[in-house]
Parts: structure tokens; C-alpha cells; sequence
């Protein structure tokens, strides 16, 4: 299963929204049904760091909201 997660911040936020982001994403990560994670984030202040293993982090869409909705479209389609 492949899950598209639209979220604000999560990976290089600070914060308890991007904590709470983090935490549902590497529990989506630990499920054996899923196979890819796509996570756009909408801010990201600092650097990532290190991914849960099926998590591709789409840092293009970070740069404003029409670059974020060009991302969004980009995925589902």
C-alpha cells in the first residue's frame, strides 16, 4: 500500500506538530501492509536528518504554495 501524507512539517520542524508528524510517520513506516510513504512538506526550517526507511520526503514542495500544489498534483496523478 503507498500513502501520500500532505502535512505542514514534520522532519526539520521543531515543535509538537511536527513531533506528532514524526511519530505518525514512522508508524506508518513500521506497518508490513505499506510499501511506500510520500510526505509533503509545506515548512522545513532545517535539514531532515535521518528517514524512516520507506519515507520519501519531498522537500521540493516546501517553497511556497504553488510549488507545494504543483508537488501535490505531481503525486496524485
Amino acid at each position: 500500500m503507498r500513502i501520500l501524507v500532505l502535512l505542514h512539517d514534520a522532519f526539520g520542524g521543531q515543535g509538537g506538530i511536527a513531533k506528532f508528524n514524526r511519530d505518525l510517520l514512522a508508524a506508518l513506516d513500521a506497518l508490513p501492509d505499506v510499501t511506500e510513504i510520500v510526505a509533503l512538506p509545506r515548512y522545513m526550517p532545517e535539514s531532515p536528518g535521518d528517514l524512516p526507511e520507506k519515507l520519501v520526503f519531498d522537500v521540493r514542495a516546501v517553497d511556497g504554495k504553488l510549488r507545494y500544489f504543483s508537488r501535490c498534483l505531481r503525486w496524485f496523478i
